[in-house]
Order: C-alpha cells, then sequence, then structure tokens
C-alpha cells in the first residue's frame, strides 16, 4: 500500500462478528485508512448506503435478518445508494457452494473466508485499487466480468461481442489521487447511464425469453408455481425497465414500457385464471419492446403505433 494516500478512503465494515470487526478494523487503520465505519445489522448497513455510501465495504454473508446477497444485488441494481459501484468485498465462515454462487451473483467483488489474515486483507484491498475487473451487464447481473478466457463467448456471437465496462473506481481514484469527488461523481453519472442503455437493452432480450415461457403454460393448461415466478421476474423487469428509461436515448419508450408493467401486473394479480384478453396482448407488446430497443427509428416508430393500438384495446 506504500506511495498511496488512504486517509480520505471512506470504508464501512458490516457485520455482526465483533471478533471479526476488531480484525478489520485494525488492520485497515494500521494500513492508514482513518475513515472508518461499521454496523451490527443489514439495516445499518442500508442505512449507511442511503446516506453516505463508502469507497470499500466489507460485508458479513449473514446477519440476524439474512444473508446479505440481496443486499448487495440492490447496491449494484442502484435500488440503494446513489454509487453501484462500490468495492464490495464479503467475508464467511462457511463457503457452500449456495452460498458462493449467490455472492457471485450479488455482484460482489471479491469473498474471504474467515478466519481472515492480516495479508488476505491488504492483498484485496491492494488488487481492487490496482486491477479491478471490469463490469459485466446483463438483464440479470451487474458486477465483475469472472470469465476466463476460455469460457468467453465466440466474438462473431452476440454475447462474445459484450464487453466489459470500465466502471468507476472511488477507492482507487482517492488512493492516487487521480481524481477529485466532482470528477468521480461524474464519472459515476456517465456510467450509470452507460449501464442504464446496457440494463434496458438486455432486459428487452429477457422480456421476449419469458414471454416465451409464460404464453405456453397458459395454452397447455400447465400453470403452476414455476409459472407465477417467471410472471413475478416478468412485472421485475417491466418496472426496472420503466425506471431506467429517464436520461437514456430510449426514453421514447415510456409508454410502451408502461403498457408492459400494467399487463404483466395485471395478469400476475390473477395468475392463475388471467383475463383472456392480457394474455393476447403480452407477445405483441413483448415484440414491439425488442423491437424498439434494438431496431432501427423506423421501426422503433411502428412500436410506437402498437403501442396506441395496444392501449386502445385495453379501454375496450
Amino acid at each position: 500500500m506504500a506511495g498511496l494516500t488512504l486517509d480520505e478512503i471512506a470504508v464501512y465494515v458490516a457485520s455482526p462478528d465483533q471478533n471479526l470487526r476488531g480484525t478489520i478494523l485494525t488492520v485497515l487503520r494500521n494500513a492508514g485508512f482513518r475513515d472508518i465505519e461499521y454496523g451490527t445489522t443489514l439495516e445499518a448497513a442500508r442505512e449507511q448506503m442511503s446516506g453516505h455510501p463508502p469507497d470499500l465495504l466489507f460485508c458479513e454473508t449473514e446477519f440476524a435478518e439474512g444473508d446479505s446477497s440481496g443486499f448487495v444485488y440492490d447496491i449494484r441494481h442502484n435500488h440503494l445508494g446513489k454509487n453501484p459501484f462500490i468495492c464490495v468485498v464479503m467475508m464467511t465462515w462457511q463457503p457452500s457452494a449456495e452460498l458462493v454462487h449467490k455472492v457471485v451473483n450479488s455482484g460482489a467483488d471479491d469473498l474471504l473466508v474467515k478466519p481472515i489474515s492480516v495479508s488476505q486483507v491488504i492483498q484485496r484491498v491492494s488488487a481492487l485499487i490496482k486491477n479491478r475487473k471490469g463490469f459485466m451487464v446483463t438483464s440479470d447481473y451487474i458486477g465483475p466480468d469472472r470469465r476466463r478466457a476460455k469460457d468467453r463467448p465466440p466474438p462473431e456471437t452476440p454475447e462474445g461481442q459484450i464487453a466489459p465496462i470500465s466502471v468507476p473506481n472511488s477507492l482507487r481514484a482517492k488512493a492516487t489521487g487521480e481524481a477529485t469527488a466532482a470528477q468521480i461523481q461524474a464519472e459515476i453519472d456517465a456510467t450509470l447511464r452507460q449501464i442504464n442503455n446496457r440494463k434496458v437493452e438486455g432486459h428487452a432480450l429477457k422480456v421476449v425469453e419469458l414471454v416465451e415461457q409464460i404464453l405456453p403454460a397458459y395454452r397447455d393448461l400447465r400453470v403452476n408455481t414455476e409459472t407465477r415466478r417467471q410472471l413475478s421476474n416478468l412485472v421485475y423487469v417491466a418496472e426496472d425497465t420503466a425506471r431506467r428509461l429517464d436520461d437514456t436515448e430510449y426514453d421514447h419508450v415510456a409508454e410502451l414500457c408502461g403498457s408492459l408493467v400494467q399487463v404483466s401486473n395485471d395478469i400476475y394479480a390473477s395468475w392463475q385464471n388471467p383475463a383472456p384478453k392480457d394474455l393476447k396482448l403480452l407477445e405483441p407488446i413483448a415484440r414491439a419492446i425488442e423491437t424498439a430497443f434494438t431496431g432501427s427509428k423506423a421501426e422503433a416508430e411502428l412500436a410506437r403505433q402498437i403501442t396506441d393500438t395496444v392501449s386502445g384495446r385495453r379501454g375496450k
């Protein structure tokens, strides 16, 4: 950590384990960190993210309120706090396959297994300052690109053409003095716009995928709890898309997304016996959204006309 300025870096340690908190706090203070706060509950951690988000978060995986993967997921997806790009290191005693899967999908940068040593903490923080991974953005995931070279899709495929995004790293910026607070915030805002564009594009494809799973279940009379889960996911994707449209190049699709939010919520509310007209509208709305996000301006205008037609039919 030599040559780095650490005293202005904001660190938050979220853990109900007093011994673990003490270890992390001691290591960080000895390394030169001074702006360190801690909390013992997920509620306290959520309040901290909403009010004064840190540059570096150490977070236990288990709390009395449950596991913290949803908390980290909310940070990454910009549902909580003002900086979804903070560096996140999670900590656990028992790295089961299920837990590791949750941590990975939450978008955390790293996972430390207790008991935690001084060298582990220093090495992980140093890596986040010097060699943080770029972020991948899909409909379901925002976080570090963990793919190995051999696992990456061929570059000629649509998946292979999605490159990681270099996200703002306020931990590095403050440690190296390479940016002011105003410059860091401007970079966060610009990257959020880029992420939102990529996110809604992924959502458009996800909507079509979900509708192609949901409608056959109703046609074949095999509606079950999995159908209900898919509908719940569709509602989330529709509402998250609508939420992200402001300040993107796709704000003209807002009305169409509003129709999807309404129809998907209506179907979900009476999922065992939804109105036939809502089911009939679901596919054209989904296809129109896909076209609006992935097609040309002319195709987007056609999608807008479909929106008008859908709105008129729902009024009948």
